[in-house]
């Protein structure tokens, strides 16, 4: 199975003038895949020579702790873990999630490409999707949204309006 994001991110390892591409302008390419690229909190330079030693190398830095990641700018993310943050659209404080382009061994996550997760993402692909689409749906009048709420034990209430969840959220500690 094969998707947008590992698809390109395959692509950055196999193709070297992708890659310069890339590091020369990091929201184009991403376009061009057919990526979002206002959903991920880019760095604003990437050094080609640097992507290409770690991609030759399999050279797999690790993983930034949600702390740690939380903390620095996009720039520093990218320099000191070749990681991208996905942005935060909501106010709530940094992405809890971000996905490495750098793969190896000890970062595999799928069977069809490794990519290096970190953070609450569980699939990139799902994420980035998630993401949009709240996007799309935070554009949207309040009226004319509707609720799901599901608890720890799988209880469920659909269906509420924004004053009844807002009234919820108050009530919840």
């Amino acid at each position: 199975m094969s998707s947008g994001y590992s698809d390109f991110v395959r692509r950055l390892h196999d193709d070297r003038a992708f890659r310069h591409e890339f590091a020369a302008n990091p929201a184009k390419m991403l376009k061009a895949a057919g990526l979002d690229p206002s959903l991920m909190d880019l760095p604003d330079q990437i050094d080609a020579d640097a992507l290409d030693r770690h991609i030759a190398a399999r050279a797999n830095k690790p993983a930034p702790d949600g702390t740690e990641m939380a903390q620095l700018s996009a720039q520093a993310l990218w320099e000191k873990f070749n990681f991208i943050r996905l942005k935060d659209l909501f106010g709530t404080g940094p992405a809890g999630a971000a996905i490495g382009v750098i793969y190896g061994t000890t970062a595999t996550t799928s069977t069809t490409v490794a990519l290096n997760v970190q953070g609450a993402l569980a699939n990139p692909e799902v994420e980035i999707a998630r993401l949009g689409t709240l996007r799309t749906l935070s554009q949207l009048s309040a009226g004319a949204l509707r609720f799901s709420v599901r608890g720890p034990d799988g209880r469920k209430v659909a269906d509420l309006n924004t004053d009844l969840m807002r009234a919820f959220l108050a009530k919840a500690r």
